[in-house]
């Protein structure tokens, strides 16, 4: 069935590989997650880290394992989905076509830890952490998250601005991860408060 479709017939119809489906929440335990959210609420103002398991179709399991998500368009389709209507209502986003705008995407999150601890270590308008205290941190988070299995997470860094729950400053941040393994999503985003 998957050869049955073209890329741009997947990019321009997302319910063929969404058709059979799933996505639910999951509550985070991890103390390294619980870290980072107050670091960034406490550097930057804001910050949403939210994890996810995608129970996926096989034209979407076929689509994440061969790398080819970004082509399809799941950065903006992931929103639509049902199941995240409450995500939606927390970003005030209404989705639409180009609501979700993909900045940069990568095969893997090699370099997943080092924007982190830039973004700490620059710090948003209330603090920073030191470089050491920074990059440490985001290591911890990375090997806890996905233990150091770099080539297996897909990274998609974003754009929202039709999201109200963005400030539209430069501590505005917005990054997707999927693993190729374990079909776990992780949503983080950070932005400042007045």
């Amino acid at each position: 069935m998957q050869e049955d479709f073209t890329i741009s017939e997947l990019k321009a119809n997302p319910e063929i590989y969404w058709l059979g489906s799933q996505i639910e929440e999951k509550e985070s335990t991890s103390a390294q997650v619980k870290n980072l959210k107050e670091l960034f609420e406490g550097y930057y103002g804001d910050c949403l880290i939210k994890e996810f398991q995608l129970f996926p179709s096989e034209i979407l399991k076929l689509l994440l394992q061969n790398n080819r998500l970004d082509e399809v368009g799941f950065h903006s389709s992931f929103f639509d989905q049902e199941e995240l209507s409450d995500l939606r209502k927390e970003l005030k986003l209404e989705t639409k076509k180009d609501s979700v705008i993909l900045k940069q995407f990568r095969t893997d999150i090699f370099t997943l830890g080092g924007s982190l601890a830039r973004m700490l270590a620059q710090g948003g308008p209330y603090a920073k952490l030191s470089a050491d205290e920074a990059w440490s941190t985001s290591l911890e988070f990375v090997k806890s998250e996905f233990d150091d299995r770099f080539k297996d997470v897909l990274f998609f860094d974003l754009a929202m601005p039709d999201a109200e729950w963005f400030d539209r400053i430069a501590w505005d941040y917005c990054f997707l991860l999927v693993d190729k393994k374990t079909f776990q999503v992780l949503f983080l985003a950070t932005t400042g408060t007045d």
